[in-house]
């Protein structure tokens, strides 16, 4: 058996080793396309062949690794692991002419704006252009974001038209029109800030609702609540979110996600699904992602609930039927402490401030004394990182708001 993996993870190597180790995946010959933008390619790993890429967005180069997967070819599975590795993945299957692959049906699934026009049986927030703003004062405040880009980076929320024309202006932003040609679909280029979209602005708390999709049908799901948001988080707001512990909330999120399914027609693998409540109850559409989710929710997940979303992702891509343990857990969540808060671009920690008595924190990762951590909007090598696991929601909830509150660091700057 011949498989090819396509990731941009920066210790995908690593994760396959331990899966194959334990025979969780097929020991096979394995094929690793990497992304290694800005470093150096691993000068050793356990996959039989190794390709790296450097730019993932440069459709030449990405033809040129499809001539050196060519060699090591045919495959009988060609899958993805994480959110750039999506397009990337289907790109390669396209010019490996592997069997079933479609640019145009993945697509939905990084660009919000196609994204929610296929989204046809629950609400989604209403999409805008700039007319309709412009003659239309009480549609505001509407969230500018680009159309496929992560980590809230790049969003505005824009309260009147006056500020929505300066930061066109002043950010060169554009309203592509992406058709549904394939050709031109090859070269449809993510994470770009300027292509964007107009939305309008859900009042509301907002949830995460993790799953996996095996041949049609939803055999994981689970509900969190956010606190504070990734826009927050990214304004230098700390961020996390919180189980829901009531079993009928957990069944109408199930509910909300088979009719996302539904419209979406997801793929086998793990899906990472965002939605609104307002205070009516209603539950509003926010984006969907095919892959695990993002900052601790693989990690707290599985600590909980034993359920590896990578594992079961990369395993609903080779046909094998995931084992969910029939787990009973406690409520659990987990917080991130943003770098943006950081007053310098680089910085050194000289204190770390601590709360007493959090009796619900099960793991944490903090920063040490003289550690050079720098100001970003990403979820790695934060500031400080925290799992909590309880069986009283209000404890985790104490807890969690004790840690916004008190939690600190102190820092100099690096010249």
């Amino acid at each position: 058996m011949k498989i090819l993996v396509v990731s941009t993870m920066d210790k995908i190597d690593e994760m396959l080793s331990k899966y194959i180790n334990e025979r969780e995946i097929p020991n096979a010959e394995y094929t690793l396309v990497q992304e290694r933008f800005g470093v150096e390619a691993l000068a050793r790993t356990i996959v039989d062949n190794y390709i790296p890429i450097y730019d993932i967005g440069d459709i030449e180069e990405v033809k040129n690794v499809a001539k050196k997967c060519e060699k090591y070819g045919p495959y009988d599975y060609i899958i993805y692991t994480d959110e750039y590795s999506v397009i990337l993945c289907e790109k390669l299957k396209t010019f490996l002419n592997f069997p079933n692959c479609s640019l145009v049906n993945v697509i939905k699934f990084r660009d919000k704006e196609i994204m929610k026009k296929c989204i046809k049986s629950v609400r989604v927030p209403r999409l805008y252009n700039v007319n309709d703003l412009k003659e239309n004062p009480s549609y505001f405040p509407v969230v500018i974001k680009p159309k496929s880009y992560a980590a809230s980076n790049g969003i505005h929320i824009v309260e009147n038209y006056n500020q929505l024309f300066n930061i066109i202006k002043q950010k060169k932003l554009e309203f592509i029109d992406h058709n549904t040609i394939s050709e031109e679909y090859l070269y449809y280029e993510e994470a770009e800030k300027n292509d964007v979209e107009i939305e309008e602005y859900i009042f509301g708390d907002v949830y995460h609702i993790d799953g996996c999709v095996f041949e049609g049908e939803i055999i994981f799901c689970s509900a969190s609540k956010y606190i504070n948001t990734c826009f927050d988080f990214s304004k230098g707001k700390p961020m996390g979110s919180i189980y829901v512990s009531d079993v009928n909330e957990q069944k109408k999120w199930k509910e909300f996600a088979e009719k996302i399914n539904k419209d979406m027609r997801l793929t086998n693998g793990v899906f990472h699904l965002e939605a609104f409540k307002n205070i009516h109850d209603e539950r509003i559409f926010l984006e969907i992602a095919i892959r695990p989710g993002g900052g601790l929710i693989v990690k707290s997940t599985k600590f909980a609930q034993g359920v590896d979303l990578n594992l079961i992702h990369i395993q609903s891509q080779l046909g094998i039927i995931p084992q969910i343990p029939n787990k009973k857990f406690n409520i659990y969540g987990y917080l991130l402490i943003s770098n943006m808060i950081l007053p310098n671009d680089k910085n050194i920690i000289t204190n770390v401030c601590m709360p007493d008595k959090l009796t619900s924190v099960v793991n944490m990762k903090l920063p040490y004394i003289s550690d050079i951590v720098e100001k970003h909007n990403n979820y790695n090598d934060l500031i400080g990182e925290f799992l909590f696991q309880n069986e009283e929601e209000d404890i985790i909830l104490k807890d969690i708001y004790s840690i916004i509150e008190g939690y600190n660091v102190e820092v100099n700057k690096i010249v």
